[in-house]
């Protein structure tokens, strides 16, 4: 049993780390510490190996009471027993045992490692090719004036712009053509629906053979599919997102700023002002 110090508690993050690193050490000895010290030293996560930094007696402290009494001599048997292990195991190499017992540290307290992160990652999903007749309806829009607006789509898309212009020069003071104004509210709704029937009615080149591409059942559901999952992914992404910044709002609210602990103390001579 290890008598009560006044060593610093890291934070339950660090903690988590500490206390896993003095788990090994106290096992294996202090190879492993020099080895993982080595690996992590632009690690800040890892810096409480190192002599001076304020959570170091607590993690000297930590190794002592896994250990549980355990002399020098027995941290040798421990490590021959560990060499041994290995040559059986087809003798894996220092930095991959390293690594191993790393990786092993950082799921033990469900932080990924540098390395098992970036094979675990998912490739990004690809976006899909926008939808040219999939647009935001406007809400709030009586359905008379929602019929007068498609159908003056329809002759602005084949009549072209000096058709919009003369019948906004001639209705410009019946209201219900006053999305024919730029600066009216719905005009660029109004403008999507002109290039949808403008599509409709004189389609790009190649657009009719790709249709076709697109006629049977698998290729069609395969588009929906895809859209699906990036959709899906936009929105677990986003909130993910969100999530992960009310989690920070909330860690801040949390944190009692009137209780702090003198951590080192830096004096400054004259001169250095």
């Amino acid at each position: 049993m290890v008598p009560p110090s006044s060593a610093l508690v890291p934070p339950e993050e660090i903690k988590k780390i500490v206390d896993k690193t003095a788990e090994f050490v106290a096992k294996i000895g202090a190879t492993f510490e020099e080895r993982v010290g080595a690996k992590e030293k632009d690690n800040p996560k890892f810096n409480f190996l190192k002599e001076g930094d304020p959570f170091n007696e607590y993690y000297r402290n930590k190794i002592i009471e896994c250990q549980g009494g355990k002399s020098q001599q027995d941290e040798v048997h421990v490590v021959d027993d560990r060499l041994a292990l290995s040559v059986v195991a087809k003798r894996p190499t220092l930095k991959q045992g390293i690594q191993a017992i790393t990786d092993q540290i950082m799921a033990a307290i469900a932080i990924p490692s540098s390395s098992s992160s970036s094979k675990k990652k998912a490739p990004p999903l690809e976006p899909p090719p926008p939808e040219h007749f999939i647009f935001d309806y406007p809400e709030m829009v009586p359905a008379l004036d929602l019929d007068i607006m498609k159908l003056t789509a329809q002759f602005a898309a084949r009549n072209g712009e000096m058709f919009q212009v003369g019948l906004l020069s001639r209705e410009k003071n019946n209201h219900q053509f006053d999305f024919l104004n730029p600066n009216h509210v719905l005009h660029p709704y109004f403008n999507q629906l002109v290039l949808a029937y403008q599509r409709v009615l004189l389609p790009p080149v190649g657009t009719v053979s790709e249709l076709r591409g697109h006629s049977d059942r698998t290729s069609l559901l395969n588009r929906l599919v895809k859209r699906m999952e990036y959709e899906k992914d936009q929105e677990d992404t986003a909130k993910k997102q969100e999530e992960a910044f009310i989690a920070e709002q909330d860690a801040m609210l949390s944190i009692d700023w009137h209780n702090f602990t003198v951590v080192e103390t830096l004096e400054f001579a004259p001169d250095e002002f």
